[in-house]
């Protein structure tokens, strides 16, 4: 039967389109600091570095589109990087890169963000060059 692959295939679309409408239906909430963002999601037990990236990423419309550090890829302009944390959580940095990106970027900003075990998601930091408007 293909069912149960169909249904584990489904399974983290299904997860964000309710975070989605959970989002929705709360008012969702825009970052302080920056660029208003997508709705954030709702507290909900981690499951992976992924998980916990995602979380952070919603916090921005910057971070749209991120993707995990590939350190053999040459040209990206946005990445996210995961350490676990002790408690079960991650810490999760995720860099804007600009300005000659084919080269590698010129300019960079980082933020750095917790993200608890049970979902919460915390700015702890950023550092870098100053964003240009236009990011």
């Amino acid at each position: 039967m293909t069912m149960p692959v169909c249904a584990a295939r489904l399974r983290p679309l299904l997860l964000a389109v309710s975070f989605a409408l959970a989002a929705c239906a709360t008012g969702g909430g825009a970052s302080s600091g920056g660029s208003p963002g997508p709705p954030t999601l709702p507290a909900a037990p981690v499951l992976s570095p992924e998980d916990a990236a995602a979380r952070a990423i919603a916090t921005d419309r910057r971070f749209a589109g991120a993707s995990e550090l590939d350190p053999g890829v040459i040209g990206a302009t946005k990445w996210w990087r995961a350490t676990p944390s002790a408690d079960g959580g991650y810490s999760i940095a995720i860099t804007l890169g600009w300005g000659d990106c084919p080269a590698g970027c010129i300019s960079h900003r980082t933020w750095t963000f917790t993200v608890t075990a049970d979902g919460s998601v915390t700015k702890v930091g950023e550092s870098g060059d100053p964003v240009p408007t236009s990011q």
